[in-house]
Parts: structure tokens; sequence; C-alpha cells
């Protein structure tokens, strides 16, 4: 082969090679961008009523859909989970309006959502799993 020919597809080989190393960091940068974008929403609102429909509406949700009774337990009361006591115990929050409820801590529509979302809540919890 001449030396001619071998230098030339020696250049059009790492052409070849810079070109794919410069796509792919350019689909590298336009997808890490497209995961940090912060998208802002406008805030939902939700008419809350502690009716027999809304209870009827809310019992399939917390019981088939989210499966909010495994861990919570059935009455939603609280429920121990994991107790071995050199390691630790972890016990399910109260979602029940009673007195050591989260519904009767939750005054406001805006409280629901981070503490479904994210676990956050006003004030720590130091229950035993009942009220």
């Amino acid at each position: 082969m001449p030396k001619r020919l071998v230098r030339w597809l020696g250049y059009a080989g790492g052409t070849l090679v810079a070109l794919v190393i410069v796509a792919v960091c350019v689909i590298y940068a336009w997808s890490s961008l497209r995961f940090v974008r912060k998208y802002t929403l406008p805030p939902e609102r939700a008419e809350v009523t502690h009716d027999s429909a809304m209870t009827a509406r809310g019992r399939p949700l917390a019981t088939a859909v989210l499966d909010c009774t495994g861990c919570h337990g059935e009455d939603l009361g609280g429920n121990v989970m994991f107790d071995v006591p050199p390691v630790a115990r972890l016990v399910a929050l109260n979602l029940t309006s009673g007195a050591n409820g989260a519904g009767a801590r939750y005054t406001s529509y805006s409280d629901w959502p981070a503490a479904l979302s994210r676990g956050r809540r006003e004030a720590p919890f130091r229950g035993t799993g009942r009220s």
C-alpha cells in the first residue's frame, strides 16, 4: 500500500473517532441538561371533605392502590414494622384524625402533599405506633 493511502486512511479514521467523541459529548451534555430542568407547576387544590363518599373513595386507594395498610395497619392507626432492640425500632405514623394522629396535626391542605411525597412533617413523631 502506498504511504499516501495509509496516511489518508489514518486521517479519515482519526476524524471519524473525533466526530464520534464530539457526538457523545454533545448527547451527554444535552441529556444532562434535560434531567436537571426544573418545572414549575401550579399548586393543586382539592376539596377535602369528611363525608361517607370521600371515605368510600379513599378506602380502596389506601388498601389496594397505594397499600398504606401494609405499613400503617388496617385501621391506619400506626404499626410497628421492625422491632429488634439492639438494632432499631421502626414505627409507621398514625394517619388517623384522632388525638395522636397525623390527621389532627395537619390543619391545611398544603401540609399533606409534602408529607405524602417527601415524608415531611411539622414536628417529630414520638409515638408507639398506636394512639
